[in-house]
């Protein structure tokens, strides 16, 4: 299978990590973030659902919400 028939089949994860704290916060390390949300609005803020401390914790939460 090449790279591209890869990508036809898997759809892009609706919540995604990303390694900093949206709210600027030293004690978090990590924020999911909901892709379907525009950019245009706040691009952080209003599509931040939970900042963690690690990032296990940061994978397990964001496991289950793309299992939605």
């Amino acid at each position: 299978m090449t790279q591209e028939e890869s990508k036809k089949e898997a759809p892009a994860a609706r919540f995604v990590i990303i390694e900093e704290s949206f709210s600027g916060h030293c004690c978090f390390e990590y924020s999911i973030i909901d892709t379907s949300i525009s950019v245009d609005a706040d691009p952080y803020r209003k599509r931040c659902m939970c900042q963690t401390f690690d990032k296990d914790n940061a994978e397990i939460i964001c496991n289950a919400l793309n299992k939605l």
